[in-house]
């Protein structure tokens, strides 16, 4: 079996939260493993509405026949409630003992009232899956019901034979407790507790599913960049918080934060593996999804959408009676995050067995809406100092807070391992697969708005293709970032989004964002939280800005390289 089962993990080392999280087990709990029985208890909880559109293929799911979507409206937080958090291994001692108190009380609390608890597992190879335990308070089997669709269930004895036979992995089943009626004055925000060695997470007075799913991520994420190939140090798996999908026979990768546009410039792909969570094995190349469902935002879908037609259960969205019944109201016009856990879609598949090209999404305004990054170290910089913008899948505090430029490295907020180890596995994917490299930008340049319809319908399949040709960009020394070359997107592209140097007041933008780049990455640094291999190479970039500046005081309006120089030279002689 693929990971260490709770039968088999010695519990004689086994830390304070684990511990307290298998007392949930010992009394007043009921195992359910079977979707359709939590189906049912489902229709009894309060704010669950059945909606009259039926599920499509229900058996996939361990659904009885004629199961129909679901809706679940619950109370505050309807987003990830990033402030709750709360890491084991940062945590001193004092904190340590405040927690392992909060931990056993709570599971306690569940003893008492009742609980489900039900298995499933993530990682759809048998290169790489996980056994994942589901403890949850008994008022909410919807919760339950959730995680086993959104992770496998084990369904058919199929999935069981799978699980058992895949290769096995040096840890825990992951075990995670959930119980949002848990209130606390110290955390009116909720509590989230995460013992990344011992594999044990605590989900506190939050209901949102997100917290479950994301949640679990986090451990298994860090399960697999914690493996490594056997007899070295290398890591076995680099895992990614994107999308994968074939556009014009290209695997792509789209690396971005939760509703960032993962899945809109996914839409049109020729196939998809996931839109939000996989893992890359070293040792195959292997694309490895984790989950066989997407659960994404229903803030761009319309009444009777395709991707409506694949939902199995909605989250936080408005209800309208139709002609056949009642429905889902999409477009986020009831709460700022509705969601969806629903079927992938038929053109999908549960894995690649190659990459062609990585992108970063960011949403800097200094930078066009995509840049070819032909050096690998400065691509990995930029990942780590991945800047964008909240979206409303966290639990904002005020809505200022989603237009604040941020930086978060490699579009991965739930990481559980020092940024340095990442870094290092980027590295080490690069050098082994030698993909393209590019960065989009998805917001706007300058003021400018960068559509997505350019970013997905123009710009991707237009890179996929083969069909666009890039110049350095003569700023960035070393040829180490390159642009389009002008006309490629026509001359509204060229007026809009070619960035001016001659203009000093975007070079000294641009020179602002980098040196912002480095001062995050420079404190990661002092931290011991990175290289400095990979600050280096924006220091370099930084240097070059400062020579061009140097060179001609007002921004490039008039300055030249050894290359140009060459190039007159040639020009004068075949004139003469």
């Amino acid at each position: 079996m693929s990971t260490i089962g709770f039968e088999q993990e010695e519990l004689d080392f086994a830390g304070p939260l684990r511990l307290a999280a298998k007392l949930t087990l010992a009394a007043n709990n009921e195992t359910i493993n079977e979707p359709r029985r939590l189906y049912d208890l489902a229709l009894a909880q309060p704010n669950v509405t059945q909606l009259w559109r039926p599920v499509k293929n229900p058996a996939a799911f361990g659904l009885q026949p004629g199961a129909k979507q679901l809706l679940w409206n619950h109370g505050n937080p309807v987003g990830r409630t990033t402030k709750a958090r709360r890491f084991w291994h940062e945590a001193d001692a004092e904190q340590q003992k405040r927690l392992a108190g909060l931990a056993r009380e709570a599971a306690l609390g569940l003893q008492a009232g009742g609980s489900f608890s039900c298995r499933a597992y993530s990682g759809l190879d048998p290169e790489f899956c996980v056994g994942l335990h589901f403890v949850g308070n008994r008022n909410y089997p919807l919760a339950a019901l959730s995680f086993l669709l959104n992770f496998q269930a084990l369904v058919t004895p199929a999935h069981e034979t799978f699980y058992r036979q895949s290769e096995p992995l040096g840890c825990p089943d992951l075990l995670m407790v959930y119980d949002p009626d848990w209130r606390h004055p110290e955390y009116p925000q909720g509590l989230v507790i995460i013992d990344r060695e011992d594999k044990t997470i605590f989900v506190l007075g939050l209901p949102y599913f997100g917290e479950i799913k994301k949640g679990f991520l986090t451990l298994i994420w860090h399960a697999a960049i914690h493996e490594r190939v056997p007899g070295t140090e290398l890591r076995r798996f680099l895992p990614i918080h994107g999308a994968i999908c074939v556009i014009n026979g290209k695997t792509v990768i789209i690396i971005a934060l939760s509703g960032s546009g993962k899945s809109s410039l996914s839409r049109h792909a020729e196939s998809i593996a996931h839109d939000d969570a996989f893992v890359i094995s070293m040792v195959t190349g292997r694309v490895i999804v984790l989950e066989p469902t997407f659960f994404n935002k229903t803030d761009g879908d319309e009444l009777g959408d395709e991707t409506t037609e694949r939902g199995l259960i909605f989250y936080n969205m408005g209800l309208v009676e139709t002609g056949r019944g009642l429905d889902v109201v999409p477009g986020d016009r009831l709460v700022a995050n509705g969601r969806v856990i629903q079927e992938r879609p038929a053109n999908a598949v549960d894995g690649y067995d190659k990459v062609d090209i990585v992108s970063l999404v960011m949403k800097d305004d200094t930078l066009p809406p995509i840049s070819l990054i032909n050096d690998p170290a400065l691509f990995v910089a930029f990942g780590a100092s991945l800047m964008t913008k909240r979206s409303l899948a966290e639990s904002l505090k005020n809505l200022a807070d989603q237009f604040k430029l941020v930086i978060e490295p490699f579009a991965q907020p739930f990481r559980a391992w020092r940024l340095n180890t990442e870094c290092r596995m980027f590295q080490l994917f690069l050098e082994l697969f030698q993909p393209q490299t590019v960065i989009l930008n998805t917001g706007d340049f300058l003021g400018e708005d960068i559509s997505l319809t350019l970013s997905r319908d123009r710009i991707l399949p237009t890179l996929t293709g083969g069909e666009l040709e890039f110049t350095p960009w003569r700023i960035v020394p070393g040829r180490m970032v390159s642009l389009p070359r002008k006309g490629s997107f026509g001359g509204g592209y060229d007026r809009r989004f070619v960035p001016k140097i001659s203009d000093p007041a975007y070079v000294a933008r641009f020179v602002s964002r980098m040196q912002s780049r480095i001062d995050f990455l420079t404190a990661t640094r002092e931290q011991q939280g990175i290289h400095a291999d990979f600050v280096d190479p924006l220091l370099r970039v930084r240097i070059a800005l400062d020579e061009f500046l140097q060179r001609d005081p007002i921004a490039g309006d008039f300055s030249w390289t050894d290359a140009d120089l060459a190039r007159l030279h040639e020009h004068r002689t075949n004139r003469a």
